[in-house]
C-alpha cells in the first residue's frame, strides 16, 4: 500500500471548451464528476492537468466555488496559484489527488512561450519512483544454433574426414573422430559467443502455482496452434 501511495500511478490530459450558457456548465459538473468518481478508483496517488476554461481565481464565482466543491468531495487538490493567460486567469490546472504532504509535484512554473500567444506555458515535475537499481547482469555462453541450415552441416559432414575410406580402425578413434569433426563443424558455422543476461527478480505473488498456470497455457496455446 505505501508503495502505492508514495508515487504518481496514472496522469489525465482534460480539456473543456469555452462554456458561456449555465445549463452547458451544469452539465460539465456532473460529467466531470462522474469521471472524478471512476479516475479515482485507481490505486495510488493521480494527476490531471490542461486547459479548463475555468477561472480559479475569481473566488466570487459560482461556477468556480462548485467546480472546488467537487473536487474537495474527491480528495482532490489544485496547485497552480499564478496567471496562466494574457489577460490574468488562471485557467490551466493541475490536479492531484490524496494528500498534499507527499512531494509528488514539484517544481512547477508558468511562463509565456511565442508558439501559443494566448496562453502560459505550465511545467512541472513528476514523481514516478525511484530510479531502477542496477541490473544484476549474468554472463552466459552458447551457440545460435537456430541460425544453423540442415543442408550446409551436411555438406561440411560429406567434405569432412567421416566420409573417407581411411577411417581408423579402433571404435574409441572413431568416436574421437567423430566428435572432433562435428565440434570442428560447429565452431565454424556456430562458434561458442558470450553475452550478459539480466537477472530478472520475481515478484512476491508470483508463486510456483502461478507459474505452473502460465506452462499450462502455454501448452496448449501450443496444442491449439497444431489443430
Amino acid at each position: 500500500k505505501q508503495w502505492y501511495q508514495r508515487r504518481v500511478r496514472g496522469v489525465s490530459v482534460i480539456y473543456r471548451p469555452p462554456m458561456i450558457r449555465v445549463s452547458d456548465r451544469v452539465l460539465f459538473l456532473e460529467q466531470f464528476e462522474g469521471f472524478l468518481t471512476s479516475f479515482s478508483s485507481k490505486p495510488g496517488h493521480l494527476v490531471m492537468t490542461g486547459d479548463f476554461n475555468i477561472h480559479v481565481e475569481d473566488l466570487n464565482s459560482v461556477f468556480r466555488n462548485s467546480f472546488f466543491q467537487v473536487l474537495k468531495d474527491h480528495g482532490w487538490n489544485q496547485l497552480v496559484d499564478s496567471p496562466t493567460h494574457e489577460h490574468g486567469g488562471t485557467l490551466d490546472l493541475v490536479l492531484t489527488s490524496g494528500s498534499t504532504d507527499i512531494p509528488l509535484i514539484s517544481q512547477i512554473d508558468v511562463q509565456a512561450t511565442p508558439e501559443v500567444p494566448d496562453h502560459y506555458l505550465v511545467s512541472f515535475k513528476v514523481y514516478c519512483g525511484a530510479a531502477n537499481k542496477q541490473k544484476q547482469l549474468k554472463k552466459i555462453t552458447g551457440r545460435a544454433m537456430k541460425n544453423l541450415s540442415a543442408d550446409t552441416v551436411f555438406e561440411r559432414i560429406m567434405q569432412s574426414d567421416l566420409v573417407s575410406d581411411d577411417l581408423p580402425s579402433s571404435l574409441e578413434d572413431c568416436i574421437e573422430l567423430y566428435d572432433k569433426t562435428l565440434r570442428a563443424i560447429l565452431d565454424e558455422l556456430a562458434p561458442i559467443e558470450e553475452k550478459d543476461i539480466s537477472l530478472s527478480h520475481k515478484p512476491p505473488w508470483f508463486t510456483e502455482e502461478c507459474f505452473n498456470a502460465l506452462r499450462d497455457r502455454r501448452k496448449a496455446e501450443r496444442k491449439y496452434r497444431k489443430v
